[in-house]
């Protein structure tokens, strides 16, 4: 029992820690607004290429293309997060509950 209660105690440690070791700074999201700001510049430079009414068109849309793209990697990697997030509850709900027997 007293070697289950230190695994609980460094567990409950290494979570506190992950989680508040960098307030504000989430990379995912960083790395999203990069992105983000990646499609906008290589529309705005295509955009800035030999105008005809098509090539306009063709920027809009692989911008467009590329924008989807990035919208679907951030909805699977919020999913992931949030099932990570339900497993790490579900574990600490366990361990609490074994605690207490």
């Amino acid at each position: 029992m007293k070697t289950l209660a230190l695994g609980l105690a460094a567990l409950l440690a290494g979570c506190a820690a992950a989680s508040d070791s960098a307030p504000g700074h989430d990379p995912t999201i960083a790395k999203s607004q990069r992105e983000s700001q990646k499609i906008s510049q290589r529309e705005r430079d295509c955009e800035r290429g030999p105008q005809t009414a098509i090539s306009l068109a063709q920027c809009k849309a692989m911008a467009d293309q590329e924008n989807s793209q990035l919208a679907a990697r951030q909805r699977d990697e919020y999913q992931e997060t949030l099932n990570q997030a339900r497993e790490n509850r579900s574990l600490m709900m366990t361990l609490q509950s074994s605690l207490q027997h």
